[in-house]
Parts: C-alpha cells; sequence; structure tokens
C-alpha cells in the first residue's frame, strides 16, 4: 500500500509544462556559465528540494 501512495505522489510532481520547459532549456546550460549554475540551483532548491529530470517513456519512470 506505501508503494500506491509513493507512486501516485510522483505522478503529481510530474507536470507536463515542466517537461516541455526542461526539454527546450536544457541544451541552452551550456552557454551558462557553471557558477551562475550553481547558484541557481542553490537558490531553488531552498523553495523546492527536488530535481526536474526527464525520462522516456513515461511508464519506465513510474515502473522504476
Amino acid at each position: 500500500m506505501r508503494e500506491f501512495k509513493f507512486i501516485k505522489r510522483v505522478e503529481q510532481l510530474v507536470k507536463p509544462i515542466d517537461i516541455a520547459t526542461l526539454q527546450l532549456l536544457a541544451p541552452m546550460n551550456k552557454f551558462i556559465p557553471k557558477q551562475l549554475q550553481n547558484k541557481m540551483m542553490n537558490s531553488s532548491a531552498k523553495s523546492n528540494p527536488y530535481m526536474g529530470f526527464v525520462v522516456e517513456p513515461y511508464s519506465t519512470f513510474v515502473c522504476y
């Protein structure tokens, strides 16, 4: 039963707009200096400790 609660919570965290944004902006990261990337990650981690990532296909992510 605990596994189902976890899966349900994880599915609520996945938003299609966030996935699209990650896929669109990911190639742009190579143009941003690493120090600035780290600073942005540290400041955003204060409000949301989770890191976004994309796994295709979606069903693999849920099963994993």
